[in-house]
């Protein structure tokens, strides 16, 4: 009768051994790899409101970082990184965009003073691609900057204006900054973009390990056997007086 109760712990062990990979740390949503997104950037006039794309819209992948040839409006390279970092339940998805020297050629384009510059991203851009999210999110927070002066020493802090989708779980977002000289942007030699995101996500259920999986179905078949040996035991012992 001592192989029963044996048989009894081996089960209490391997349904105990399951327990942890089943309860494991739920995942977070975060940006999947291969997402694209987007991003343009526009000079315009704030009087006339003319306006002409600098570059793009861009489109790479995101959590990388690509450089485009010749990809400005005068020949400049158009650098894109953009990556994502994780503090619990916060997601924070981080883009830069810079060129070696300066997003303007001159003072105008086409006769047009250009005072204002505009960063858009994702879905701002007709032709864009927003970063999906895999999970709600709420409690959204962007910052932004941008870089200029002789080797981009100078930064500037900005406010992006950003949107959370709630049916396409996207973002998207822009940032400008404008001047109200008459020499417009060129001379102050703006060379770079920087843009983050904050959210909260709600975790995700997780799904068992193929190895849970394992342990589990083990356990069911020592439980299955165990009842099968107590039946065969209890038939060979004689009836209650």
């Amino acid at each position: 009768m001592a192989r029963p109760a044996r048989l009894h712990r081996l089960v209490l062990a391997a349904c105990l051994a399951a327990v942890p990979l089943l309860a494991a740390a739920p995942a977070l949503a975060q940006v999947a790899a291969g997402d694209t997104v987007s991003l343009a950037l526009a000079g315009y006039n704030t009087a006339s409101g003319d306006g002409y794309y600098l570059f793009g819209p861009l489109t790479t992948v995101f959590g990388t970082s690509q450089t485009f040839a010749a990809a400005g409006y005068a020949g400049q390279n158009i650098t894109i990184t953009s990556s994502e970092s994780r503090a619990g339940n916060v997601i924070t998805d981080l883009f830069s965009v810079s060129t070696p020297t300066n997003f303007l050629s001159g003072t105008t384009i086409s006769g047009t003073l250009i005072n204002a510059l505009e960063l858009d991203l994702g879905a701002f851009n007709a032709d864009a691609n927003p970063v999906n999210l895999v999970s709600a999110a709420s409690g959204l927070t962007s910052v932004g900057d941008i870089r200029y002066g002789t080797g981009g020493a100078s930064v500037l802090p900005l406010t992006p204006q950003t949107t959370l989708g709630t049916g396409s779980l996207s973002y998207s977002g822009y940032e400008g900054v404008n001047t109200s000289s008459t020499a417009g942007l060129y001379q102050f030699n703006i060379r770079q973009f920087d843009y983050s995101v904050s959210y909260t996500v709600a975790p995700v259920a997780a799904v068992p390990e193929p190895a849970s999986w394992g342990l589990m179905m083990l356990g069911f078949g020592l439980v299955g056997g165990a009842l099968r040996q107590r039946k065969r035991s209890a038939g060979g012992l004689p009836a209650a007086a």
